[in-house]
Formats: C-alpha cells, structure tokens, sequence
C-alpha cells in the first residue's frame, strides 16, 4: 500500500500525496480536493472537478499554445488547432 508523508505548512500540516495517486485521479499542485472522515483513523480524499469556465480557460490556452507552435492541424494542414478540435477544417 503506497505510503504518504505529513508535513508542515506554517501553523499547518499537509499531506503529501504520491506520484501515483496523484496521476490516476489527475490531481495537480494546486488543485482543491474535498476530504472526508468517514471514521475515525480514516480519510478520504477526492478530487474536486475544476468548474466548466476554468476547463475552458486551460481548452482554449492549451489551443493557443499549439497554434503558436505550429502544431499540425488534421490531415497535415496548417489550420488551427481550435478550429480542427471544434471541428471546423480550414
């Protein structure tokens, strides 16, 4: 069973969570997670799903990043990557 390590954040304490767990459930640095104590000893923690704006925001800033790589578009064209995902060719 994979382990974890507490440690101290200021007047705080944190949990650090493994590389593993961390990838299944796609949970990065910063991202808020709920936790539950459903019995004594014992805690859940679950990711929390980044609100629909926010998911856009990162869909639209990962597009513009490809665009300004000159990322091929389907088909080996050179139209936007945006325009290919939303499915617009040029």
């Amino acid at each position: 069973m994979p382990q974890a390590s507490v440690l101290r954040v200021g007047n705080s304490v944190a949990v650090s969570l493994p590389r593993s767990f961390r990838e299944e459930n796609g949970i990065e640095a910063g991202d808020r997670v709920e936790v539950e104590y459903p019995a004594r000893g014992v805690m859940v923690i679950r990711p929390l799903r980044k609100p629909a704006g926010e998911r856009l925001a990162a869909f639209r800033e990962m597009c513009e990043l490809a665009d300004a790589h000159g990322v091929e578009g389907p088909a080996g064209d050179r139209g936007s990557v945006r325009d290919a995902l939303e499915g617009r060719y040029a």
